[in-house]
């Protein structure tokens, strides 16, 4: 036959003849269909695919029906139909999975040449032991069915096929005899004439060996082939087809009939899956968290190298049991069991803790990513694990850290106020707290240093941690402060406990080798079990009682009750009052001349704020001073006083209503000592009012100075460096230190008009303001005597030396009107019975 004879020779030496008979020319169309002979038979298997549908097997029927080689299982069955044949394969597959046993569907199966053959199915279930093993069965017997080519195809036929498919026809040589228009458009040429004269051109010259044994064995007459080869398109690029090649049956041509399919986007695509699949695996392996992927029945499909690690097994599918109970699968598994509504569901993350084999717990944290096959099918879970066991401890000890002081060891204020929560919400009795406040801590601090202070701190912790009831809390609540929480104990047996607490801190501890003592005041607090009150409200109780305390004298325990707290209320409305009273400027200076004692002559005046209240009269100078510095208004009130009081005194100067030289004096709290914008504020004053930075006297106590840091005293130098004088007021009254003379640019003294009022029937009294003013005359730093009522009172201190002095003697404090005129500020000494004109 001719076909034989041409196939003696398959390379591609010519070109195609230009007499060929029979077969239209390049460039022609047809748009008829193919005829497809009929071929019955008994029903035969085409494949079957479990539930997800992954198929298991498949049978030749398919192989003769598609006109291509069967696949190996494992592929999705979608892959071998037409898209348009999905929506019906996946309702065959969840009518199988509800429980029908067999079924029906019309299916278009892919055959070579890219077309699709609609066959008639009947589907049946094979049931398993489990959903696993559970398969469907897809059977035909559809006579429309018919194989894709026969061994050879009649001209006739071929012309109808040809004119609608990109195909070509050679020769058994190879030459090429005709190309369809369609596989011109399909590789971006304008006509058939641009293609190559052979098909050699066309093809890759490293497919060319294939194609060779493909078109000798078609010219053979051993039947179709199907080739997956490389043809250049017309822009020099290569695309992938899949070619099957089919004899023509005709003596005298003997050509073969080749139909092309163009496949690149899948080969591409394919080649994507791999080298993505290649990264994968690649990043898994150098991943240091385990990874795993597990079917949606819970069987482990992959896993990479750390896994095994991480669980100290050789294999972790090999132990699947283990990893269900220790990983959770069930969880991660479940994710995927619940019905679908709305968006897919997203990752899901939580934590174990897994025996691990060398005997020792691990935390794993787990992260479970569903992953969803073609129309949604639950294919598997992805779980990605790491060992989060040494941050977890990190953690722990971060937050045992965090919940500790580092000076005392004990619970700080956080852990303090959790304890206390958690005893008032367990408690089947009463609840107690104290707040143990050391007195005068920074003296400690001021005359030993912060080493000696750190050393006496912890000391005190250890030895009330010691004394306290079983199941108190000892913690550290502030600076200076310890909390003690007393789990059922009501405020009665919390007083005794405050008691013995002082009793156990008057003995002396060694510090620094020297034995320091110290006091305590204690604020106790109480509510009995189920009242309601939260831990904050419990200890702002407390905290109320110890200022009352502390208040009160300081080295004694106070225990909250009714009257405290309506205190605390009203001291609050005075606040709120304070407040208003401060934005609304409705606050007055008065001024009390401060003069020379040996001829009454004005020196300077200080300035004393007074507040008249709405609806209930003159406040105290004591509590408005007290209120607002235990509200923190007491720097908005020295601004206040600071501005009115230069103001002024730049008024008095130019009336003439005080020498040129004449100084004015005003307090400034402890929190304004700590305070450095107070510098550039004082600075800012002084230009506006045109006053000398000497003519300013800064009276602080010696209250404030006990808070005083190395800030403060910074502070305080550069106020001097600047000109401003600073003066100790109250001298005497309180804890008076020498270091502060010493330590402190100090410039004045004020003595104490407690002093004052005793030496005319007190020696010892004289004694001590003799020894002051010596003090004084000694560190060069200036005296001024407060509270002078009577001329006896001016005699001794003149006698003493004392330069300066200020009290009802000479005159009372006074509006700034009236010490325009000059009344109330230069009254001579006019008795000496003891009282002076107009008091």
């Amino acid at each position: 036959m001719a076909r034989a004879q041409h196939a003696s020779d398959a390379s591609f030496p010519s070109p195609a003849r230009a007499d060929a008979p029979c077969l239209p020319a390049r460039g022609a169309r047809d748009r008829s269909t193919l005829p497809g002979p009929s071929a019955d038979g008994p029903p035969a298997a085409l494949f079957s695919c479990d539930l997800s549908g992954t198929v298991l097997a498949l049978g030749p029927a398919l192989g003769a029906l598609s006109g291509r080689p069967n696949p190996g299982p494992g592929i999705p069955a979608g892959s071998l139909l037409d898209r348009s044949s999905l929506p019906q394969l996946h309702e065959a597959l969840r009518a199988a999975g509800n429980g029908s046993a067999s079924g029906s569907a019309s299916l278009r199966l892919l055959r070579a040449g890219g077309f699709a053959i609609e066959v008639r199915t009947a589907w049946s279930v094979l049931a398993g032991d489990a959903p696993e093993t559970t398969q469907v069965v897809f059977l035909t017997a559809d006579p429309s069915a018919r194989p894709a080519f026969r061994p050879s195809l009649r001209v006739d036929e071929a012309v109808e096929f040809l004119s609608r498919e990109g195909a070509v026809v050679t020769d058994a040589r190879g030459r090429l005899l005709y190309a369809s228009p369609t596989l011109a458009t399909m590789f971006g040429y304008d006509t058939t004439d641009d293609l190559p004269a052979e098909v050699g051109g066309l093809l890759h010259p490293d497919d060319v060996p294939t194609a060779r044994a493909g078109i000798r064995a078609v010219a053979e007459g051993r039947g179709p082939r199907w080739s997956t080869l490389r043809l250049r398109a017309a822009a020099g690029d290569w695309r992938w087809v899949e070619l099957a090649a089919v004899s023509l049956d005709d003596d005298a041509l003997g050509g073969v009939v080749c139909v092309v399919h163009d496949i690149t986007a899948e080969v591409e695509a394919k080649q994507a899956l791999r080298t993505s699949e290649a990264r994968f695996a690649a990043l898994a392996d150098l991943s240091e968290e385990g990874i795993c992927v597990v079917s949606a029945a819970g069987r482990t499909l992959y896993e990479n190298a750390r896994m095994a690690t991480l669980l100290g097994t050789l294999r972790p599918s090999a132990t699947y049991v283990e990893l269900m109970s220790s990983l959770d699968l069930g969880r991660a598994v479940g994710l995927l069991g619940r019905p679908r509504i709305g968006p897919e569901p997203g990752p899901g993350r939580y934590e174990v803790t897994y025996p691990h084999p060398d005997g020792r717990e691990r935390r794993l944290r787990v992260a479970a990513t569903p992953l969803s096959g073609e129309g949604g099918t639950d294919r598997g879970t992805l779980l990605v694990v790491a060992d989060v066991t040494g941050i977890r401890r990190a953690e722990q000890a971060l937050r045992t850290a965090e919940l500790r002081d580092g000076l005392t060891r004990l619970p700080n204020r956080t852990l303090v106020v959790e304890r206390l929560a958690h005893a008032l919400e367990t408690a089947s009795r009463s609840t107690a707290v104290l707040l143990v406040a050391l007195d005068h801590f920074r003296m400690v601090n001021n005359s030993r240093g912060h080493a000696a202070g750190d050393e006496l701190l912890a000391a005190v912790g250890a030895r009330l941690e010691a004394a306290v009831p079983r199941r108190s809390l000892v913690g550290r609540f502030g600076a200076d402060e310890f909390a003690v929480v007393c789990e059922d104990n009501d405020e009665d047996r919390a007083r005794g406990t405050a008691q013995d607490l002082l009793h156990v801190l008057a003995e002396p501890f060694p510090v620094d080798g020297a034995s320091v003592h110290v006091s305590a005041s204690v604020g106790v607090a109480g509510t009995p079990a189920g009242s309601g009150m939260g831990a904050s409200d419990l200890l702002r109780r407390a905290d109320t009682a110890v200022q009352a305390a502390k208040h009160a004298g300081r080295g004694q325990v106070r225990v909250f009750d009714r009257a405290l707290g309506e205190d605390v209320d009203g001291r609050c409305g005075l606040a709120a009052d304070l407040r208003t009273a401060l934005t609304e400027d409705t606050l007055r200076l008065e001024y009390q001349p401060v003069v020379a004692v040996a001829s009454g002559a004005v020196v300077g005046v200080e300035a004393l704020v007074r507040w008249t209240r709405p609806g209930a009269g003159p406040v105290p100078a004591g509590t408005l001073v007290s209120v607002a510095e235990a509200t923190g208004l007491a720097p908005l009130l020295d601004r206040w006083v600071l501005r009115r009081a230069l103001g002024d005194m730049a008024a008095l100067r130019a009336a003439g209503a005080v020498p040129p030289d004449a100084f004015v004096g005003v307090n400034l709290s402890a929190r304004s000592v700590d305070d450095p914008s107070v510098v550039e504020e004082l600075l800012e004053l002084t230009a506006e009012a045109a006053l000398p930075a000497s003519q300013v006297v800064l009276e602080i106590t010696e209250t404030a100075l006990l808070r005083h840091t190395d800030s403060s005293a910074e502070l305080l130098r550069r106020l001097r460096e600047h000109g401003f004088r600073i003066a100790l007021d109250d001298f005497g009254t309180g804890y008076s230190s020498l270091a502060y003379l010493r330590d402190l640019p100090i410039s004045a003294l004020k003595i104490d008009r407690s002093f004052v009022a005793g030496m005319a029937d007190h020696r010892d009294t004289l004694a001590i303001v003799a020894s002051i003013v010596d003090l004084a005359r000694a560190v060069d730093v200036e005296v001024v005597a407060e509270g002078v009522e009577t001329a006896e009172q001016a005699a001794l201190l003149e006698g003493l030396g004392v330069p300066t002095a200020q009290g009802w003697l000479w005159s009372p404090a006074v509006p700034v009107t009236d010490a325009m005129t000059g009344r109330g500020l230069t009254c001579p000494l006019q008795r000496t019975d003891g009282t002076a004109d107009g008091l």
